[in-house]
């Protein structure tokens, strides 16, 4: 080979490092960000609750379910269930959980304390079993039959509030907020001012 030869292939290899060093200069050098953790998820508060008042002695006279006791506890709250759900089909309240209940409440027997009337008592359900109600031990309270308000009253209610949430006139959580505390509270706006005396004729 001669030297002619072998200088220009020298040449041409430096010619090609040269322009590779020099594109290489020409790229900016590019910086990755770093990456930051993802934000923990915060937990949501809990919605505050709203305190029941009852007084003692509509407690004590069986007009109320003691909010202690008896807080209330729903099966469901889809309108279509509740709508065409009868609530024979769903009633589930064995003989031992009537009595447990009533050992709850401080009964001796059927017809102790308020139930100690010509008519007695029924274990009811605070929030009904016709809006969604449960047959838990949190949503069973003895009920008079008789007095001045009784579980006739709140059967109207009762019937009132299903027809209510299946008219689309209130919602199911609605419905089921009037029988949470004071019942009669609802009762005298949807029913009447005053407990009907025909209830339960």
């Amino acid at each position: 080979m001669s030297l002619v030869l072998l200088g220009l292939i020298v040449f041409l290899i430096y010619r090609a490092e040269t322009v590779i060093e020099t594109r290489q200069a020409s790229v900016p050098e590019q910086t990755i960000p770093e990456s930051k953790p993802a934000p923990q998820s915060e937990s949501l508060p809990s919605p505050p609750q709203t305190p029941v008042t009852v007084s003692a002695e509509d407690i004590a006279a069986g007009y109320v379910a003691d909010p202690v006791l008896t807080p209330g506890e729903v099966r469901t709250t889809d309108r279509d269930l509740i709508c065409k759900t009868r609530t024979r089909t769903v009633r589930n309240v064995s003989g031992s959980l009537k009595e447990m209940i009533r050992r709850r409440y401080k009964m001796k027997t059927k017809r102790d304390r308020w139930c100690n009337t010509e008519e007695g008592c029924e274990i009811d359900h605070n929030i009904p079993l016709a809006v969604g109600g449960a047959n838990t031990i949190l949503n069973l309270w003895p009920q008079p039959y008789d007095g001045l308000w009784n579980a006739h009253h709140k059967d109207q209610l009762e019937a009132k509030a299903k027809r209510l949430i299946c008219s689309n006139r209130v919602t199911v959580e609605e419905a089921q907020g009037m029988f949470q505390g004071d019942w009669r509270i609802a009762y005298r706006k949807w029913i009447a001012p005053a407990p009907l005396a025909s209830a339960g004729d």
